[in-house]
């Protein structure tokens, strides 16, 4: 089995070298994750790609000049022109500075240790409201939801049906909310639900579906898309200039700062270290970019991200196919045996224990194997 978000990947079983050969067409590096993805959807779900963005140039992703250029472009395809202009104009700022890079001069912190396993949760409603649901509760008291809507409702239901087919998903959210809080029905749910879908809030929209069907789950909160407060948000962050001028120093100390969160079980405040070496400092250091990838994989492993960890994995060997050391090697295993690819994920374990012959280790990567082979047996039967 081969991912479908990675170009594919095979293991020469009978070979003692780790075999991550590469097959046709490998993708190339991208200026962030999911960048390729973000733009094939600008067309026709700007809102998707501002929403997905809208944090992340705050964050991680706030030197990004290829960030900024895309969020700017779908807010200008969303009709805010104003402040589509000034993202794309900051990213010009940034991509500017970015290209004055001058050369690596310090040095790098000891290689990558083998994380320990952690989860993250993505919490959507940190910054929700829970008002909707709660008068939904009220309104559900006083009478039974039922999917029989009167032909005054089904007249009402038309035009956010209408908007949704035009692509006004924004426009049709808020026409679905004023008319649950004048009467709850399980299609105006399921409509609100499939607005949230294609704004990219699925964990919204799973709650919305809920509700729809009555469940004990469904008294969570769902929130607005505000792409107005959004603009807003970015065109005040646009307009503040660097505090200082980033060098390739403060690169490096970027990456020494994630490895010591990586080390210190906290990988996702280490996952925002990497992409800011990887994306805002030293464009021509290849060193520093493939360890800044490298630590990226093994933040990503370390949140259960296996997938996207696995894309940097590979990204990785096709920059340096000596690059990859047991630790990276080992956490590559670990995805692979989350995302059933049991043979890979046996090659790369195995992999590991060769290139970190001490005892400690091997005897692990044997338990591990053990485990893994006894998953695969299992998928089988």
């Amino acid at each position: 089995m081969l991912l479908r978000d990675c170009h594919q990947l095979s293991y020469l079983r009978n070979n003692r070298h780790l075999s991550i050969p590469m097959t046709i067409g490998l993708r190339l590096m991208e200026p962030f994750p999911d960048y390729s993805d973000l733009i094939s959807n600008l067309d026709e779900s700007p809102a998707m790609v501002v929403n997905t963005l809208r944090e992340r140039v705050q964050d991680d992703l706030a030197s990004n000049s290829a960030a900024w250029d895309l969020i700017g472009r779908a807010l200008l395809k969303l009709g805010f022109k104003e402040q589509g202009e000034e993202s794309i104009n900051y990213g010009n700022q940034l991509r500017s500075q970015n290209e004055a890079s001058d050369e690596l001069t310090v040095t790098f912190e000891s290689d990558h240790i083998e994380p320990t396993s952690s989860s993250n949760t993505l919490d959507e409603d940190s910054d929700l409201t829970s008002q909707l649901f709660e008068q939904a509760s009220e309104l559900q008291a006083q009478s039974e939801v039922t999917s029989n809507a009167t032909e005054q409702e089904f007249s009402n239901d038309a035009e956010p049906i209408l908007l949704m087919s035009r692509g006004k998903y924004h426009e049709a959210m808020d026409s679905w909310t004023n008319l649950i809080k004048e009467k709850e029905t399980i299609g105006r749910w399921n409509g609100l639900a499939e607005c949230l879908d294609a704004l990219g809030y699925t964990n919204r929209a799973r709650k919305a579906r809920l509700r729809a069907s009555s469940t004990p789950e469904a008294r969570e909160a769902v929130a607005n898309v505000d792409l107005e407060d959004l603009a807003e948000t970015v065109r005040s962050r646009a307009t503040v200039p660097p505090s200082r001028k980033e060098t390739i120093n403060e690169g490096i100390e970027w990456y020494n700062k994630g490895i010591s969160l990586l080390r210190d079980g906290k990988p996702s405040e280490a996952l925002g270290c990497f992409e800011k070496t990887l994306y805002t400092r030293a464009e021509d250091t290849v060193e520093l970019r493939l360890r800044a990838k490298i630590g990226t994989a093994d933040a990503y492993s370390a949140l259960d991200r296996h997938e996207e960890a696995i894309r940097a994995y590979v990204q990785s060997y096709e920059m340096s196919p000596d690059a990859l050391g047991y630790a990276a090697v080992f956490n590559m295993g670990n995805s692979y045996t989350h995302l059933g690819q049991y043979e890979d994920a046996i090659a790369c374990l195995n992999r590991s224990a060769e290139l970190n012959p001490e005892k400690d280790h091997r005897k692990k990567v044997k338990n591990i194997v053990k485990q893994v082979k006894a998953l695969k047996k299992a998928s089988k039967r």
